[in-house]
């Protein structure tokens, strides 16, 4: 393809977008087809969502084959990752409800508000479940099973709810003696959750008490606020006392731990060999996942940094605290390249390893924007970009 009919192609597409009576008609400006050098970063495509006026996006959620693009007004779009078509759009909830984190299960997808599960699918409302009590948690599940932490005046509880039941959706309750802020994530047909007074649990999908430990839970020495991650290796945990925790997930007994030196309220990323865990005013750690000392010490610490964006064979690509792109080495963590523009200011977690980035600003562009390692593309470079 010439690049003169590349050109086009990407002028005509980003000129394009469907447009109604409540929105604000906006046309972005076609980026510039440039030859792509090696380390740089080029727009895989861009699409300029229109939003009615006063609005603003505000959240962005990589899950499975969707990309769900959230607005100050509770409306959301469903983007396909691939290439930026919209699947779907709906207002989820009204302007002044909360919306948390979306569950995407097969062929519906959650939306947690204040205290309901909103069900939508193909972009419409199927129903809504009044919990009769405030939902603390993202929810968590597979097929028609869905686990949630819930408020209660004496302390949070986790719910186990079966969503196809038109009412008497509740199957059982945990009671925990804290709140609920950490996500539930069953893994391997078990319930791992924590509560914000420092315990972690690990229960059967029966409610059975899995590790055989005091209060059959680990205990950390500080808040669980952030979501905790699960994978064959075990589970992890950032505590508000600064560590970082790894606990065996069978018998929930410590293989390792690691000291941020400040208090960890953000979720860790856990990849295939490495967690990164953001540590608040520091940076991103990289700690080897199965090799290291029982103290573990991060491969490498990239200060000016607060979120784990994608990877690739040979980087990890970090958000700067300036909303940079920050292309990093995996193994030494020696930063390659980085973008220069800053007014994209929602990122999504991208956690296949094919280094795409996802990415926008409030306005309404939302971007897939991918790392150039060898010269010879050729494209918009991303960096150099602005409107």
């Amino acid at each position: 393809m010439s690049k003169h009919l590349l050109a086009l192609i990407v002028a005509l597409f980003l000129a394009g977008g469907c447009r109604n009576g409540d929105s604000i008609s906006r046309t972005r400006p076609a980026g510039k087809i440039v030859d792509i050098p090696a380390n740089a970063f080029v727009v895989q495509w861009v699409a300029p969502l229109q939003l009615a006026r006063g609005d603003a996006l505000s959240h962005l959620y990589h899950r499975g084959d969707d990309l769900l693009v959230y607005s100050r007004n509770n409306r959301v779009t469903w983007l396909s990752p691939s290439g930026g078509q919209i699947r779907y759009a709906a207002d989820v909830a009204g302007r002044e409800d909360t919306v948390g984190p979306p569950l995407a299960l097969k062929d519906v997808t959650l939306f947690p508000t204040s205290t309901s599960l909103r069900i939508f699918r193909n972009g419409k409302v199927e129903r809504k479940l009044e919990l009769g009590h405030a939902i603390r948690s993202a929810p968590a599940g597979e097929n028609n099973i869905v686990y949630v932490g819930l408020d209660y005046s004496n302390g949070g509880r986790l719910a186990k709810l079966d969503i196809s039941k038109p009412y008497g959706n509740s199957i059982w309750e945990l009671r925990t003696s804290g709140g609920m802020s950490s996500a539930p994530v069953l893994f391997a047909q078990v319930i791992y959750t924590a509560s914000e007074n420092g315990y972690v649990y690990a229960v059967s999908e029966d409610r059975l008490p899995v590790w055989s430990l005091a209060n059959s839970a680990f205990k950390t020495d500080g808040r669980i606020l952030a979501d905790i991650k699960v994978d064959d290796f075990g589970v992890y945990v950032a505590s508000t006392d600064s560590k970082l925790y790894c606990l065996d997930r069978i018998t929930g007994k410590l293989k390792w731990v690691y000291f941020g030196g400040e208090s960890l309220n953000i979720a860790p990323v856990v990849t295939a060999d490495s967690v990164y865990q953001a540590i608040p005013r520091v940076g991103i750690a990289a700690i080897d996942k199965t090799a290291g000392d029982y103290d573990r010490k991060p491969r490498w610490l990239m200060k000016g940094t607060t979120q784990f964006l994608s990877e690739d064979e040979q980087n990890v690509y970090l958000r700067s605290v300036e909303n940079q792109i920050v292309g990093v080495d995996k193994k030494t963590g020696q930063e390659k390249f980085r973008s220069t523009r800053k007014d994209l200011r929602l990122f999504a977690t991208n956690q296949k390893p094919d280094g795409m980035i996802y990415a926008a600003a409030v306005n309404g562009d939302v971007y897939a924007i991918r790392p150039v390692l060898k010269a010879g593309a050729v494209g918009e470079l991303a960096r150099l970009f602005v409107h």
